[in-house]
């Protein structure tokens, strides 16, 4: 499992796997409230937006962003390097920021 992310609520956890699912636990009782196939592979990066709607994924060349509750794939945000180290949401919601293997930080603002 190479990334977990809290929502900032703490009532659930991500998860996501080598095979690219991520997988939403409910924190009250510890059960899946709702599995996420992706097309990626390997050791993602995974962010979730402060507001516990939205997690991204990171992958070679690209993020992606996701909706928490239902699993659907919103955007595909090109990065062109190889490879997405880290991701991070502001405060607010509204940015959010990739280190990427280039050694760049990209920054989006989100809508």
């Amino acid at each position: 499992m190479p990334a977990l992310a809290f929502t900032a609520d703490g009532g659930c956890l991500l998860s996501v796997g080598y095979e690219g699912s991520v997988i939403v636990w409910d924190r009250s009782d510890w059960t899946v409230a709702r599995r996420v196939a992706t097309d990626r592979r390997g050791s993602l990066p995974l962010a979730v937006a402060p507001n516990g709607g939205l997690f991204a994924l990171g992958s070679e060349r690209e993020v992606t962003l996701w909706s928490v509750e239902d699993g659907v794939l919103l955007e595909r945000m090109p990065v062109g390097a190889k490879g997405v180290y880290g991701l991070d949401f502001s405060a607010t919601g509204r940015l959010l920021a990739c280190a990427a293997a280039d050694g760049r930080a990209r920054i989006w603002e989100l809508e």
